[in-house]
């Protein structure tokens, strides 16, 4: 697979593995696959996809992504994220899938996407999203309202919910003559 190829690529070109010995090393597709195991499958997968379009976003731009990316980079790709989605949740999900990237790697720095202007991008795209409608909650007017409506003489004939239960155990003839008996 690319995606996993760019992956495995881009992490052994960290630079954090260039000032191990090659000998202490680890091999880097197999310490990859336990690290992606940190996360659901599920989760993982959408990550790496994720982590995909910001590959494809760099070449785009003509950049070779060598990890740990600058705040600057990647508060320029989330910010082209939010104007071409207009979704809070997407950028939502690229903040968070880049930055599980930058903590899979080896690396003591901060997570450049700690820094505050990309917590302040994602304020500013959390404030902007359409506000919840709240529900009027419903008034004793309101269901007297819709008892009128929708009620009549014969929609309460049950005098329990009892009653109505073993009417539908009973068997189909003696159903069929309380149904008559009642009027139904």
């Amino acid at each position: 697979m690319v995606l996993k190829k760019n992956i495995f690529q881009i992490f052994d070109n960290s630079k954090a593995w260039r000032t191990l010995p090659i000998a202490t090393k680890p091999d880097t597709k197999e310490l990859v696959a336990q690290l992606i195991g940190s996360k659901a499958t599920s989760t993982a997968s959408r990550y790496i996809k994720e982590i995909q379009k910001f590959f494809i976003w760099c070449q785009s731009v003509k950049l070779k992504p060598v990890p740990p990316f600058s705040s600057a980079l990647l508060l320029a790709y989330l910010s082209k994220s939010l104007k071409s989605s207009q979704s809070f949740s997407s950028l939502s999900l690229s903040y968070s899938a880049l930055t599980w990237f930058h903590s899979l790697l080896p690396d003591n720095n901060l997570n450049p996407l700690d820094c505050s202007a990309c917590h302040q991008l994602i304020k500013s795209a959390k404030r902007s999203k359409n506000p919840i409608k709240k529900k009027r909650p419903l008034t004793a007017d309101m269901i007297k309202e819709i008892i009128d409506k929708h009620g009549s003489p014969s929609a309460n004939r049950w005098k329990s919910v009892v009653a109505k239960d073993m009417y539908i155990l009973e068997e189909t003839e003696k159903r069929l003559s309380i149904t008559s008996n009642l009027g139904i």
